[in-house]
């Protein structure tokens, strides 16, 4: 005779496990393993999350951003090789009144945009 155990109950007494805060997450080494898959050869993921621990501390309300778009916002970051550091990228916290949640979203500048095209290497110089 087996014993399933997929259609037990959960034990009650069980505590959920605790959910991580944003600052919490940037220290992760599961969530440093992948950043650091998206990332180009010239960041490092160290660099990176200094820098989204920065933008923390420069904008208090980025710690309440729900975690999705927090992680979505660094792994954009990361696949562009732009560190969130406000001079070429951006993480800002936005009220969602339709899910009631602040949702971070990445804005990126445009000395980022520039930095991006000159690496491309198809442009020599920008004027504005």
């Amino acid at each position: 005779m087996s014993t399933d155990l997929s259609n037990k109950a959960p034990n009650q007494n069980t505590p959920a496990p605790a959910r991580l805060t944003i600052k919490d997450l940037l220290s992760h080494e599961q969530f440093k393993s992948q950043l650091s898959l998206a990332l180009p050869k010239h960041v490092t993921v160290d660099r990176m999350t200094r820098a989204a621990t920065t933008a923390l501390l420069r904008l208090p309300k980025l710690a309440e951003c729900d975690q999705a778009s927090f992680v979505k916002a660094m792994m954009t970051c990361s696949q562009w090789g732009l560190e969130p550091d406000g001079h070429h990228a951006h993480l800002i916290p936005f009220n969602n009144n339709k899910l009631g949640i602040v949702e971070c979203q990445l804005i990126l500048d445009y000395k980022g945009l520039v930095q991006l095209l000159y690496r491309a290497g198809e442009v020599a110089t920008v004027h504005a």
